[in-house]
């Protein structure tokens, strides 16, 4: 979900329009061999669009990436956009894995509310 550019050529521009697209698990070796070592699998969901219509591009860093449920109050925020090929379409992309992450998130914010020890 984002207002990324909807492709990396020229006069492809960030969009207005809030978009979105479906995503599927890859394993991880397929994002191991597109990126190299600077993917990480304990810190990172590899996933592509099935049908390979729609993916994440320039702009859409840092945007949820959300596991949906069977209503929008079961939706669970599972990723963050984090980085994926240069031309958007080409390969899977790696998005920053939420579980590993939040003990990071909570030592940082302190925040006793929402963080479980």
């Amino acid at each position: 979900m984002g207002w990324g550019k909807c492709a990396v050529y020229f006069g492809c521009y960030s969009s207005w329009k809030l978009k979105h697209g479906d995503l599927r698990v890859k394993a991880q070796d397929s994002c191991q061999l597109t990126f190299g070592t600077t993917y990480s699998q304990r810190y990172s969901i590899c996933a592509r669009d099935p049908a390979e219509k729609t993916a994440d591009c320039n702009g859409d860093s840092g945007g949820p990436v959300v596991k949906k449920g069977a209503t929008a109050r079961e939706d669970v925020l599972v990723g963050i956009v984090s980085y994926g090929p240069h031309n958007c379409l080409s390969g899977p992309s790696a998005y920053g894995k939420i579980s590993t992450l939040l003990r990071y998130f909570c030592n940082v914010s302190k925040n006793d509310k929402m963080c479980h020890k």
